[in-house]
């Protein structure tokens, strides 16, 4: 008996995720960090925040499925994964909530063979099992652009309208506007991948096993928060010795709670201050960039 339209969908959608790749290569910068517990949630420096903040960063982690198709005029689509945030904006009783992430995930480019790959689509998937409908339609109006190496790696969709979205529980909110950046703060980011780290993704040396690489970024299927200190800052960016891996741009860079210098406020801790980018045009220096967050636009 063949399969029903809605049966042949779903074994479409599992043949993609299992084949679900990533958009750019990332950076291993500092193996000695490992993933362990702090209270419930997974960190690999459990020095570097408190639990609580932890805690609260964990339910912001949101996985970004990418579709592209390969090639302009083709039917043929490839997943990728990529990461995403909530951001609410606005004065008190009037908030929004828009969804940020990496603009490179969410615009046409050439893929590592030089074929043009075209945005399609891309949807939010909540990880925590909360909300009966877990996977939720985000618009990016630049998605019909080329992307460009050269450009702020940023891209504001529209305003969602989901309820569990917009609690505060689930939104991060920007840094205040006289927020200054500068070397030696500590910042963090909160990761849910359904993909394990490979030395590909990752570029880690030679001899990095996938096990290996499992202790420093944590398992699939889970929320890990990786840590580390900016070590350089220019009029865009923000350069820092935080790990990621392929599938970890456009994900919310923000304010860790310890050892922090006297630029970081008590009201800066947990606030929004980047999208993490990953090596972004030089892939030879042993670092990570993200790129700063300012108020959209519209």
């Amino acid at each position: 008996m063949p399969d029903s339209p809605d049966n042949a969908s779903r074994q479409h959608d599992t043949a993609l995720e299992e084949a679900a790749s990533f958009r750019v290569c990332e950076r291993l910068v500092n193996p000695d960090r490992q993933i362990s517990h702090l209270g419930t949630a997974n960190v690999d420096n459990t020095k570097a925040l408190s639990e609580s903040l932890a805690v609260q960063v964990t339910r912001k982690a949101f996985k970004l499925k990418i579709m592209a198709s390969k090639g302009v005029d083709s039917d043929e689509l490839v997943l990728y994964e990529g990461q995403v945030g909530i951001i609410r904006l606005g004065p008190v009783g009037n908030f929004s909530f828009r969804p940020v992430t990496a603009k490179h995930n969410v615009t046409t480019q050439m893929n590592a063979i030089g074929e043009l790959e075209q945005f399609d689509s891309a949807t939010l998937f909540i990880p925590d099992g909360r909300v009966p409908n877990r996977i939720i339609r985000t618009t990016f109006p630049v998605g019909d652009q080329i992307f460009d190496h050269s450009e702020i790696d940023i891209a504001w969709g529209n305003a969602v309208r989901c309820d569990h979205l917009r609690h505060p529980n689930s939104c991060f909110e920007l840094a205040r506007s006289d927020f200054v950046y500068e070397e030696g703060q500590h910042v963090g980011m909160a990761i849910y991948s359904d993909s394990e780290v490979t030395p590909e993704a990752s570029q880690a040396p030679p001899g990095y096993t996938k096990e290996t690489l499992v202790k420093i970024y944590g398992k699939a299927h889970q929320v890990n928060i990786l840590t580390g200190k900016v070590t350089a800052v220019d009029e865009n960016m923000i350069v820092y010795d935080m790990n990621s891996f392929g599938g970890c741009s456009g994900a919310i860079v923000f304010l860790l709670d310890k050892d922090q210098p006297e630029s970081v406020r008590p009201e800066d801790v947990g606030k929004a201050i980047a999208i993490h980018s990953g090596p972004h045009w030089d892939e030879t220096l042993n670092r990570n960039v993200a790129f700063k967050l300012i108020m959209p636009d519209r």
